[in-house]
């Protein structure tokens, strides 16, 4: 996957001088789902968190330590659900990069883009059915914890998309 960066964006810094990272480990949850449809009764993991080295607000992440903790853990697949403006407010536009350089498979899908769109959220279930029958360490991510909610929904959306006819 190749990322371009633009050499004009301009970056605010401003949050970054109130103070030092963060360096408690990055929240990282898994979950187990129920894929009855994958043949099998197996329960498949999935994780969740937030976005590695985020700063804004009263949030002061550090990217190098929360990226460590994400290798550390095994992660080998990252789908990022965050569009560029919510990436540079939480001044993280070189999130991707990052993941792509230190070998993550990224999956990219700015918010912007798939929420009223069945056809792209049913090719984004595909790939994450792919990663986990594959037996991948997959997590979700985006800002604000909305990942928590599209987690349920995603469990949800497997079981229509399992139920649907082949």
């Amino acid at each position: 996957m190749v990322f371009v960066r633009s050499l004009d964006d301009e970056f605010d810094s401003s949050d970054e001088e109130d103070g030092p990272a963060d360096e408690s480990p990055l929240s990282l949850d898994w979950l187990m789902l129920p894929c009855n449809h994958l043949g099998d009764d197996q329960l498949y993991t999935i994780g969740i968190c937030s976005m590695p080295g985020q700063r804004v607000g009263n949030i002061r992440r550090s990217m190098v330590i929360d990226l460590d903790l994400l290798k550390h853990e095994g992660v080998q697949d990252v789908f990022v659900f965050s569009n560029y403006v919510d990436l540079k407010r939480c001044h993280t536009t070189d999130l991707l990069y990052s993941y792509d350089r230190l070998g993550f498979t990224v999956h990219y899908y700015p918010t912007d883009l798939i929420c009223a769109d069945i056809i792209k959220c049913l090719a984004i279930l595909r790939e994450i059915e792919g990663c986990l029958r594959l037996g991948r360490k997959t997590i979700l991510q985006c800002v604000d914890g909305l990942v928590k909610s599209c987690t349920s929904e995603l469990n949800d959306m497997l079981c229509v998309y399992a139920a649907k006819p082949a």
